[in-house]
């Protein structure tokens, strides 16, 4: 089986305490892409973990064709929006929820 090449949306705590330390270590699982509309988390992340792409919003990522599954990490208002679009794109899905 291939990686399968996640993204992540939304960086706060997602970026040093959640799903971005654990997911490194995958063997079958690696983040490829980021988004957050802070310049510099996503510098940060991108440094930090090797992120090969980042975006500064939803649209881009949800339409990167490479991204086998995302990550909705964002504020909870955008949630329902944006795992909407993300299944519309045939993303697998993980959503936080607080």
């Amino acid at each position: 089986m291939e990686k399968v090449n996640i993204g992540i949306v939304g960086l706060g705590a997602s970026l040093n305490y959640m799903y971005a330390p654990i997911i490194k270590y995958l063997k079958k699982g690696k983040i490829v892409a980021a988004m957050d509309p802070d310049r510099k988390k996503l510098n940060k992340a991108k440094t930090k973990y090797r992120i090969e792409r980042v975006y500064k919003n939803f649209e881009e990522i949800v339409n990167d064709k490479e991204l086998d599954a995302l990550i909705i990490a964002s504020p909870v208002q955008y949630h329902k929006e944006q795992v909407l679009k993300a299944a519309d794109k045939g993303k697998h899905i993980l959503c936080e929820k607080r």
